[in-house]
């Protein structure tokens, strides 16, 4: 939520789906509305959801799952340093055409280096 005009405004979520407890890992996915993207909101969103995927549910990894069209989210992932490790191709129907679906990783060796060279 964000303070607009005085009153709180939700402007988007994060969701941890696929929680894996044998093999302590869980997707990831962010959704901010159009009129708030750009704006480090999704980067926020992000690091939070980490931050509680690692530190509170102990997590050895995270991934998530991007649509090949979703060049912000590409960029947003590889910003905080995931690595690409997976594609399925013609996995998703977008406008009558098939495209391809990345899948990305972080793990908490690469979260913790990222944490403690930011810090």
């Amino acid at each position: 939520d964000v303070d607009k005009n005085g009153e709180k405004v939700t402007i988007g979520t994060s969701d941890v789906y696929e929680f894996d407890a044998q093999h302590l890992r869980a997707g990831i996915g962010i959704y901010i509305s159009s009129g708030y993207q750009s704006k480090g909101f999704g980067k926020m969103a992000v690091r939070l959801t980490e931050k509680y995927c690692f530190e509170v549910l102990g997590l050895y990894q995270v991934f998530c799952r991007i649509s090949e069209n979703n060049l912000s989210s590409i960029r947003l992932f590889e910003s905080l340093q995931y690595k690409q490790t997976g594609r399925h191709t013609g996995w998703l129907k977008f406008n009558g055409q098939f495209i391809d679906q990345f899948q990305y990783q972080l793990n908490n060796f690469d979260f913790n280096l990222r944490e403690n060279h930011e810090s």
